[in-house]
Protein backbone atom coordinates (compact mmCIF):
# COMPACT_ATOMS: atom_id res chain seq x y z
CA UNK A 1 0.00 0.00 0.00
CA UNK A 2 2.91 2.43 0.96
CA UNK A 3 4.61 1.58 -2.09
CA UNK A 4 1.44 2.18 -4.30
CA UNK A 5 0.42 5.43 -2.46
CA UNK A 6 4.14 6.72 -3.11
CA UNK A 7 3.78 6.04 -6.82
CA UNK A 8 0.36 7.79 -6.75
CA UNK A 9 2.35 10.69 -5.07
CA UNK A 10 4.93 11.25 -7.53
CA UNK A 11 2.51 10.87 -10.67
CA UNK A 12 0.23 13.34 -9.08
CA UNK A 13 2.69 15.79 -8.21
CA UNK A 14 4.10 15.98 -11.91
CA UNK A 15 0.60 18.02 -13.26
CA UNK A 16 1.80 20.79 -10.24
CA UNK A 17 5.43 20.73 -11.15
CA UNK A 18 4.65 21.47 -14.84
CA UNK A 19 2.06 23.45 -14.43
CA UNK A 20 3.93 26.06 -12.22
CA UNK A 21 6.63 25.38 -15.09
CA UNK A 22 4.09 26.76 -17.65
CA UNK A 23 2.67 29.10 -15.17
CA UNK A 24 6.16 30.80 -14.74
CA UNK A 25 6.73 30.44 -18.24
CA UNK A 26 3.49 32.33 -18.78
CA UNK A 27 4.65 35.19 -16.14
CA UNK A 28 7.98 35.49 -17.73
CA UNK A 29 6.04 36.08 -21.44
CA UNK A 30 4.02 38.75 -19.97
CA UNK A 31 6.73 40.67 -18.04
CA UNK A 32 8.58 40.48 -21.41
CA UNK A 33 5.32 41.97 -23.69
CA UNK A 34 4.92 45.09 -21.06
CA UNK A 35 8.62 45.75 -21.36
CA UNK A 36 7.96 45.44 -25.65
CA UNK A 37 5.24 47.85 -25.23
CA UNK A 38 6.57 50.22 -22.55
CA UNK A 39 9.70 50.62 -25.03
CA UNK A 40 8.07 51.11 -28.02
CA UNK A 41 5.36 53.88 -25.98
CA UNK A 42 8.06 55.57 -24.66
CA UNK A 43 9.81 55.73 -28.59
CA UNK A 44 6.15 56.76 -29.91
CA UNK A 45 5.80 59.26 -27.42
CA UNK A 46 9.17 60.86 -28.10
CA UNK A 47 8.07 60.63 -31.85
CA UNK A 48 4.98 62.66 -31.40
CA UNK A 49 6.64 65.06 -28.77
CA UNK A 50 9.27 66.14 -31.04
CA UNK A 51 6.79 66.47 -34.10
CA UNK A 52 5.34 69.08 -31.91
CA UNK A 53 8.31 70.83 -31.05
CA UNK A 54 8.73 71.05 -34.90
CA UNK A 55 5.59 73.02 -34.82
CA UNK A 56 5.47 75.25 -31.89
CA UNK A 57 9.50 74.94 -30.90
CA UNK A 58 12.41 77.89 -31.56
CA UNK A 59 15.76 77.97 -32.80
CA UNK A 60 17.47 74.60 -32.99
CA UNK A 61 14.84 72.97 -30.63
CA UNK A 62 12.72 72.74 -32.91
CA UNK A 63 14.61 70.15 -35.09
CA UNK A 64 14.29 67.66 -31.96
CA UNK A 65 13.47 64.79 -34.26
CA UNK A 66 16.59 65.43 -35.94
CA UNK A 67 19.31 65.00 -33.03
CA UNK A 68 17.42 62.03 -31.84
CA UNK A 69 17.81 60.18 -35.21
CA UNK A 70 21.26 61.60 -35.29
CA UNK A 71 22.41 60.73 -31.70
CA UNK A 72 20.54 57.12 -31.78
CA UNK A 73 21.85 56.42 -35.83
CA UNK A 74 25.55 57.39 -34.21
CA UNK A 75 25.63 55.72 -31.02
CA UNK A 76 24.78 52.20 -32.37
CA UNK A 77 27.11 52.76 -35.74
CA UNK A 78 30.30 53.21 -33.05
CA UNK A 79 28.99 50.16 -31.10
CA UNK A 80 28.69 47.74 -34.28
CA UNK A 81 32.15 49.27 -35.19
CA UNK A 82 33.98 48.42 -32.27
CA UNK A 83 32.21 45.30 -32.18
CA UNK A 84 32.71 44.30 -35.69
CA UNK A 85 36.65 45.40 -34.66
CA UNK A 86 36.50 43.00 -32.43
CA UNK A 87 35.07 40.26 -34.09
CA UNK A 88 37.21 40.67 -37.22
CA UNK A 89 40.63 41.23 -35.74
CA UNK A 90 40.49 38.89 -32.47
CA UNK A 91 37.60 35.93 -34.38
CA UNK A 92 36.50 33.22 -31.90
CA UNK A 93 38.10 30.04 -32.32
CA UNK A 94 36.80 27.35 -34.77
CA UNK A 95 35.42 24.40 -33.26
CA UNK A 96 35.50 21.14 -35.47
CA UNK A 97 35.32 17.80 -34.72
CA UNK A 98 33.64 14.90 -36.86
CA UNK A 99 34.01 14.28 -40.52
CA UNK A 100 33.34 16.97 -43.19
CA UNK A 101 29.00 17.25 -43.47
CA UNK A 102 27.10 16.60 -46.68
CA UNK A 103 25.81 19.20 -48.21
CA UNK A 104 21.67 19.37 -50.27
CA UNK A 105 21.58 22.69 -52.12
CA UNK A 106 17.88 23.64 -52.85
CA UNK A 107 17.26 26.23 -55.63
CA UNK A 108 13.86 27.64 -55.49
CA UNK A 109 12.78 29.53 -58.44
CA UNK A 110 9.67 30.68 -60.32
CA UNK A 111 9.85 31.68 -64.15
CA UNK A 112 13.92 32.19 -63.73
CA UNK A 113 15.10 30.16 -66.12
CA UNK A 114 17.27 32.57 -67.75
CA UNK A 115 19.07 32.88 -64.74
CA UNK A 116 18.91 29.95 -63.67
CA UNK A 117 22.06 28.09 -65.83
CA UNK A 118 24.48 30.71 -64.36
CA UNK A 119 23.64 29.83 -60.62
CA UNK A 120 23.59 26.32 -61.19
CA UNK A 121 26.94 26.35 -63.43
CA UNK A 122 28.55 28.26 -59.66
CA UNK A 123 26.78 25.70 -57.40
CA UNK A 124 28.13 22.25 -59.64
CA UNK A 125 31.76 22.17 -59.55
CA UNK A 126 31.64 22.59 -55.93
CA UNK A 127 29.26 19.89 -54.66
CA UNK A 128 31.02 16.77 -53.12
CA UNK A 129 31.01 13.47 -53.18
CA UNK A 130 27.19 12.73 -51.08
CA UNK A 131 26.17 16.41 -51.55
CA UNK A 132 22.62 16.91 -53.86
CA UNK A 133 21.47 19.92 -55.94
CA UNK A 134 17.53 20.05 -56.21
CA UNK A 135 16.08 22.60 -58.48
CA UNK A 136 12.30 23.54 -56.76
CA UNK A 137 10.54 24.89 -59.85
CA UNK A 138 7.52 26.87 -58.25
CA UNK A 139 4.85 26.89 -60.76
CA UNK A 140 7.26 27.89 -63.57
CA UNK A 141 5.59 28.71 -67.12
CA UNK A 142 8.67 29.88 -68.55
CA UNK A 143 10.38 26.15 -69.46
CA UNK A 144 12.41 26.47 -66.35
CA UNK A 145 11.53 22.31 -65.85
CA UNK A 146 12.47 21.77 -69.17
CA UNK A 147 16.19 22.87 -69.21
CA UNK A 148 16.74 21.27 -66.17
CA UNK A 149 15.84 17.78 -67.18
CA UNK A 150 17.46 18.64 -70.64
CA UNK A 151 20.59 19.24 -68.67
CA UNK A 152 20.40 16.72 -65.76
CA UNK A 153 19.73 18.72 -63.16
CA UNK A 154 17.52 16.91 -60.78
CA UNK A 155 14.01 19.16 -60.83
CA UNK A 156 11.40 18.69 -58.67
CA UNK A 157 8.40 20.67 -60.73
CA UNK A 158 5.28 21.22 -58.32
CA UNK A 159 2.39 23.98 -58.40
CA UNK A 160 2.62 27.55 -57.06
CA UNK A 161 2.90 28.04 -53.72
CA UNK A 162 5.47 30.04 -52.48
CA UNK A 163 8.82 30.57 -51.59
CA UNK A 164 8.49 28.82 -48.11
CA UNK A 165 6.43 26.19 -49.00
CA UNK A 166 8.58 25.69 -52.62
CA UNK A 167 12.19 24.93 -49.55
CA UNK A 168 10.25 22.89 -47.17
CA UNK A 169 9.05 20.14 -49.87
CA UNK A 170 12.38 20.19 -51.03
CA UNK A 171 13.19 19.63 -47.42
CA UNK A 172 11.06 16.61 -47.13
CA UNK A 173 13.30 14.88 -49.64
CA UNK A 174 16.75 15.22 -49.25
CA UNK A 175 18.68 13.20 -46.32
CA UNK A 176 21.89 14.95 -46.40
CA UNK A 177 23.35 16.91 -43.09
CA UNK A 178 22.89 20.50 -43.91
CA UNK A 179 20.77 22.30 -46.32
CA UNK A 180 21.45 25.21 -48.31
CA UNK A 181 19.31 27.54 -49.75
CA UNK A 182 20.05 29.72 -52.70
CA UNK A 183 18.13 32.30 -54.71
CA UNK A 184 17.85 31.56 -58.55
CA UNK A 185 19.50 34.75 -59.18
CA UNK A 186 22.38 34.18 -57.14
CA UNK A 187 25.74 32.87 -58.30
CA UNK A 188 28.31 31.72 -55.49
CA UNK A 189 32.01 32.56 -55.75
CA UNK A 190 34.50 29.14 -55.74
CA UNK A 191 34.97 27.69 -52.56
CA UNK A 192 31.45 28.88 -50.81
CA UNK A 193 29.73 25.78 -50.33
CA UNK A 194 33.13 24.26 -49.02
CA UNK A 195 33.08 27.31 -46.51
CA UNK A 196 30.00 26.39 -45.34
CA UNK A 197 30.80 22.83 -44.98
CA UNK A 198 33.38 23.22 -42.48
CA UNK A 199 31.53 26.16 -40.65
CA UNK A 200 28.99 23.12 -40.14
CA UNK A 201 31.54 20.73 -38.78
CA UNK A 202 31.09 22.82 -35.16
CA UNK A 203 28.24 21.00 -33.71
CA UNK A 204 26.72 23.99 -32.32
CA UNK A 205 26.30 25.97 -35.79
CA UNK A 206 22.63 25.45 -36.86
CA UNK A 207 22.12 28.04 -39.38
CA UNK A 208 24.71 30.46 -41.29
CA UNK A 209 24.72 33.37 -43.56
CA UNK A 210 27.23 33.79 -46.28
CA UNK A 211 28.44 37.39 -47.61
CA UNK A 212 26.69 39.17 -50.74
CA UNK A 213 27.36 41.28 -53.08
CA UNK A 214 24.73 42.78 -55.19
CA UNK A 215 24.73 43.90 -58.67
CA UNK A 216 21.84 45.20 -61.18
CA UNK A 217 21.10 45.70 -65.14
CA UNK A 218 23.11 48.09 -67.17
CA UNK A 219 20.55 50.54 -66.91
CA UNK A 220 21.21 54.50 -66.13
CA UNK A 221 19.43 54.26 -62.90
CA UNK A 222 19.98 50.79 -62.44
CA UNK A 223 23.42 51.35 -61.95
CA UNK A 224 22.63 54.18 -59.52
CA UNK A 225 20.46 51.59 -57.27
CA UNK A 226 23.53 48.92 -57.63
CA UNK A 227 25.92 51.44 -56.76
CA UNK A 228 23.55 52.88 -53.51
CA UNK A 229 22.71 49.39 -52.80
CA UNK A 230 26.13 47.41 -52.97
CA UNK A 231 27.40 50.44 -49.88
CA UNK A 232 24.47 49.41 -47.84
CA UNK A 233 25.33 45.89 -48.33
CA UNK A 234 28.91 46.25 -47.55
CA UNK A 235 27.69 47.94 -43.80
CA UNK A 236 24.61 45.56 -43.30
CA UNK A 237 26.80 42.46 -43.45
CA UNK A 238 29.82 43.58 -41.37
CA UNK A 239 27.29 44.53 -38.83
CA UNK A 240 25.96 41.19 -38.93
CA UNK A 241 29.86 40.13 -37.97
CA UNK A 242 29.13 42.55 -34.77
CA UNK A 243 25.96 40.60 -34.19
CA UNK A 244 27.91 36.99 -34.65
CA UNK A 245 30.19 38.14 -31.94
CA UNK A 246 27.34 38.91 -29.31
CA UNK A 247 25.32 36.02 -29.93
CA UNK A 248 22.44 37.77 -30.94
CA UNK A 249 22.28 37.27 -35.15
CA UNK A 250 18.99 37.78 -36.27
CA UNK A 251 18.81 37.67 -39.90
CA UNK A 252 20.72 35.59 -42.31
CA UNK A 253 19.44 36.40 -45.82
CA UNK A 254 17.61 33.72 -47.44
CA UNK A 255 19.41 34.42 -50.88
CA UNK A 256 22.21 32.44 -50.15
CA UNK A 257 21.97 30.55 -46.36
CA UNK A 258 22.51 26.87 -44.98
CA UNK A 259 20.60 25.15 -42.40
CA UNK A 260 21.08 21.97 -39.97
CA UNK A 261 18.84 20.06 -41.56
CA UNK A 262 17.65 18.45 -37.84
CA UNK A 263 17.35 21.79 -36.27
CA UNK A 264 15.53 23.01 -39.28
CA UNK A 265 12.79 19.69 -39.30
CA UNK A 266 12.96 20.31 -35.15
CA UNK A 267 11.48 23.85 -35.44
CA UNK A 268 9.17 22.80 -38.22
CA UNK A 269 10.77 24.35 -41.09
CA UNK A 270 10.12 27.24 -42.50
CA UNK A 271 7.41 29.31 -42.00
CA UNK A 272 4.61 29.75 -45.36
CA UNK A 273 2.24 32.70 -43.74
CA UNK A 274 5.45 35.18 -43.14
CA UNK A 275 6.99 37.38 -45.33
CA UNK A 276 9.87 37.63 -44.21
CA UNK A 277 11.00 33.75 -44.13
CA UNK A 278 14.58 34.32 -43.65
CA UNK A 279 14.26 36.60 -40.66
CA UNK A 280 11.58 34.17 -39.39
CA UNK A 281 13.37 31.19 -39.03
CA UNK A 282 16.32 32.98 -36.95
CA UNK A 283 13.88 34.03 -34.66
CA UNK A 284 12.30 30.30 -34.04
CA UNK A 285 15.91 28.81 -33.68
CA UNK A 286 16.67 31.31 -30.81
CA UNK A 287 13.42 30.61 -29.30
CA UNK A 288 13.65 26.44 -29.46
CA UNK A 289 17.48 27.39 -28.23
CA UNK A 290 16.23 29.10 -25.16
CA UNK A 291 13.31 26.88 -24.65
CA UNK A 292 15.27 24.17 -24.83
CA UNK A 293 18.63 25.15 -23.61
CA UNK A 294 20.13 23.72 -26.42
CA UNK A 295 23.84 25.57 -27.09
CA UNK A 296 22.75 26.22 -30.81
CA UNK A 297 24.73 28.84 -32.35
CA UNK A 298 23.90 31.15 -35.64
CA UNK A 299 26.80 32.53 -37.44
CA UNK A 300 28.11 33.78 -40.30
CA UNK A 301 30.44 32.79 -42.88
CA UNK A 302 32.52 35.05 -44.44
CA UNK A 303 34.25 33.01 -46.76
CA UNK A 304 31.18 31.96 -47.93
CA UNK A 305 30.50 34.53 -51.10
CA UNK A 306 27.55 35.34 -53.83
CA UNK A 307 26.39 38.10 -55.84
CA UNK A 308 22.88 38.39 -56.17
CA UNK A 309 20.56 40.52 -58.45
CA UNK A 310 18.70 43.29 -56.79
CA UNK A 311 15.44 45.71 -57.83
CA UNK A 312 17.39 47.94 -60.53
CA UNK A 313 14.04 50.58 -60.59
CA UNK A 314 12.28 52.72 -57.69
CA UNK A 315 9.27 50.76 -58.11
CA UNK A 316 10.70 47.23 -57.72
CA UNK A 317 13.12 48.76 -55.09
CA UNK A 318 9.94 49.79 -52.65
CA UNK A 319 8.03 47.22 -53.24
CA UNK A 320 11.23 44.81 -52.00
CA UNK A 321 11.40 46.97 -49.33
CA UNK A 322 8.09 47.42 -48.52
CA UNK A 323 7.45 43.39 -48.62
CA UNK A 324 10.85 43.50 -46.10
CA UNK A 325 9.53 45.96 -43.21
CA UNK A 326 6.14 45.08 -42.87
CA UNK A 327 7.59 41.22 -42.71
CA UNK A 328 10.21 42.48 -39.87
CA UNK A 329 7.09 44.43 -38.05
CA UNK A 330 5.16 41.29 -38.26
CA UNK A 331 8.39 38.71 -36.96
CA UNK A 332 9.01 41.48 -34.25
CA UNK A 333 5.80 41.93 -32.73
CA UNK A 334 5.32 37.73 -32.87
CA UNK A 335 8.36 37.57 -31.14
CA UNK A 336 8.06 40.82 -28.44
CA UNK A 337 7.46 37.93 -25.18
CA UNK A 338 11.40 37.52 -25.88
CA UNK A 339 12.23 41.70 -25.74
CA UNK A 340 14.06 42.54 -22.02
CA UNK A 341 13.51 38.87 -21.40
CA UNK A 342 16.36 37.60 -19.05
CA UNK A 343 16.67 34.08 -20.11
CA UNK A 344 17.25 35.54 -23.48
CA UNK A 345 20.42 36.65 -22.12
CA UNK A 346 21.90 39.27 -24.88
CA UNK A 347 19.54 38.72 -27.84
CA UNK A 348 16.29 40.00 -25.08
CA UNK A 349 18.65 42.51 -23.46
CA UNK A 350 20.49 44.06 -25.85
CA UNK A 351 19.36 42.94 -29.71
CA UNK A 352 15.50 42.78 -29.19
CA UNK A 353 15.11 46.30 -27.74
CA UNK A 354 17.25 47.91 -30.48
CA UNK A 355 14.74 46.22 -32.85
CA UNK A 356 12.04 47.86 -31.00
CA UNK A 357 13.46 51.48 -31.57
CA UNK A 358 14.61 50.48 -35.24
CA UNK A 359 10.51 50.00 -35.86
CA UNK A 360 10.34 53.69 -35.78
CA UNK A 361 13.80 54.88 -36.78
CA UNK A 362 13.18 55.29 -40.60
CA UNK A 363 10.00 57.29 -39.48
CA UNK A 364 12.22 59.88 -37.50
CA UNK A 365 14.24 59.57 -40.52
CA UNK A 366 11.63 60.39 -42.90
CA UNK A 367 9.95 63.39 -40.88
CA UNK A 368 13.41 64.82 -39.74
CA UNK A 369 14.29 65.54 -43.43
CA UNK A 370 10.93 66.77 -43.85
CA UNK A 371 11.27 69.04 -41.20
CA UNK A 372 14.33 70.75 -42.94
CA UNK A 373 12.88 70.65 -46.63
CA UNK A 374 9.70 72.87 -44.81
CA UNK A 375 12.10 75.22 -43.03
CA UNK A 376 13.96 75.75 -46.38
CA UNK A 377 10.90 76.01 -48.59
CA UNK A 378 8.90 78.70 -46.12
CA UNK A 379 11.85 80.60 -45.68
CA UNK A 380 12.31 79.93 -41.59
CA UNK A 381 15.96 79.04 -41.87
CA UNK A 382 18.29 76.31 -40.55
CA UNK A 383 20.18 77.77 -37.15
CA UNK A 384 23.68 76.78 -37.26
CA UNK A 385 24.13 74.48 -35.10
CA UNK A 386 21.88 72.01 -36.98
CA UNK A 387 24.06 72.63 -40.23
CA UNK A 388 26.74 72.23 -37.65
CA UNK A 389 25.52 68.68 -36.58
CA UNK A 390 24.33 67.69 -40.10
CA UNK A 391 27.69 67.90 -41.43
CA UNK A 392 29.45 66.25 -38.13
CA UNK A 393 27.15 63.89 -39.20
CA UNK A 394 28.48 63.41 -42.67
CA UNK A 395 31.85 63.42 -42.18
CA UNK A 396 31.78 60.44 -39.32
CA UNK A 397 29.33 58.20 -42.00
CA UNK A 398 32.92 58.85 -43.89
CA UNK A 399 35.06 57.92 -41.72
CA UNK A 400 33.13 55.06 -40.48
CA UNK A 401 33.02 53.95 -44.34
CA UNK A 402 36.69 53.72 -44.30
CA UNK A 403 36.82 51.75 -41.31
CA UNK A 404 34.28 49.60 -42.15
CA UNK A 405 36.00 48.56 -45.70
CA UNK A 406 39.03 48.04 -44.00
CA UNK A 407 37.49 45.50 -41.44
CA UNK A 408 35.49 44.08 -44.63
CA UNK A 409 38.37 43.33 -46.52
CA UNK A 410 39.98 41.81 -43.70
CA UNK A 411 36.95 39.53 -42.52
CA UNK A 412 35.81 38.69 -46.41
CA UNK A 413 39.64 38.13 -48.00
CA UNK A 414 39.54 40.34 -50.34
CA UNK A 415 43.03 40.75 -51.28
CA UNK A 416 43.53 41.29 -55.25
CA UNK A 417 46.69 39.22 -54.80
CA UNK A 418 45.85 36.51 -52.93
CA UNK A 419 42.78 36.10 -53.85
CA UNK A 420 42.25 37.28 -57.62
CA UNK A 421 38.08 36.80 -57.70
CA UNK A 422 37.12 38.24 -54.49
CA UNK A 423 38.23 41.76 -54.48
CA UNK A 424 35.10 42.84 -53.06
CA UNK A 425 33.98 46.55 -53.60
CA UNK A 426 36.35 49.67 -54.23
CA UNK A 427 37.02 51.89 -51.55
CA UNK A 428 36.21 55.01 -53.60
CA UNK A 429 33.21 53.78 -54.80
CA UNK A 430 32.09 52.84 -51.11
CA UNK A 431 33.21 56.29 -49.98
CA UNK A 432 31.42 58.34 -52.80
CA UNK A 433 28.06 56.27 -52.50
CA UNK A 434 28.09 56.74 -48.87
CA UNK A 435 28.79 60.90 -49.28
CA UNK A 436 25.68 60.56 -51.77
CA UNK A 437 23.87 58.73 -49.83
CA UNK A 438 22.10 61.15 -47.33
CA UNK A 439 20.16 63.64 -50.23
CA UNK A 440 18.46 60.52 -51.79
CA UNK A 441 18.69 56.97 -51.34
CA UNK A 442 18.39 57.57 -47.74
CA UNK A 443 14.76 58.66 -47.79
CA UNK A 444 13.83 56.83 -50.43
CA UNK A 445 14.61 53.67 -47.61
CA UNK A 446 12.76 55.26 -45.33
CA UNK A 447 9.74 56.21 -47.58
CA UNK A 448 9.95 52.21 -48.00
CA UNK A 449 9.53 51.60 -44.36
CA UNK A 450 6.71 54.02 -43.94
CA UNK A 451 4.86 52.30 -46.75
CA UNK A 452 5.82 49.02 -45.40
CA UNK A 453 3.89 50.33 -41.70
CA UNK A 454 1.19 51.42 -43.90
CA UNK A 455 1.29 47.47 -45.41
CA UNK A 456 1.16 45.90 -42.09
CA UNK A 457 -1.93 47.50 -41.17
CA UNK A 458 -3.56 46.87 -44.47
CA UNK A 459 -2.41 43.40 -44.67
CA UNK A 460 -1.87 43.67 -48.21
CA UNK A 461 1.82 42.86 -48.83
CA UNK A 462 2.20 41.39 -51.77
CA UNK A 463 5.20 39.61 -53.37
CA UNK A 464 6.48 41.16 -56.95
CA UNK A 465 9.28 40.00 -59.07
CA UNK A 466 11.98 42.85 -58.36
CA UNK A 467 13.80 42.59 -62.09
Amino acid sequence: MESGAGILGQDAARPAVGGAFLTSKRDHAASAIMCFVLLFSAVFAALVTVLVAAFYGQGAGAWAIGFLYVAYDTGLQVALLVSAWRAVSCPDPVTSSGPLPTLAVLVPCRNEAWVLPACVAALQPQLAPGDRLLVVDDGSIDGTAAWCLAHGVEVLAKPNSGKSDSLNQGLALVDQDIVVTIDADTVVKPGSLAAMRVAFQDPKMVAAGGLLEVVTRPALLGRWLGWQQRAEYLRSFLWRAAWDRWGTLLLISGAFAAYRRSALLAVGGLATHSHAEDYEITHRLHRAAIDGGHDWRLGMVPGAQAVTDAPAAIKMFLAQRMRWFSGFISVHLAYRDLVGARRAKALGLIMLPIKTCDLLLPIYGLFAFAVLVVYFSFGFGVPMLIIWILMGKWLFDLIAAVFAVYLMRHWAGWNALQNPGQQGPRLLSILTATACEPFAYQMLRQLAALLGWISFFRRRTIWTPQR
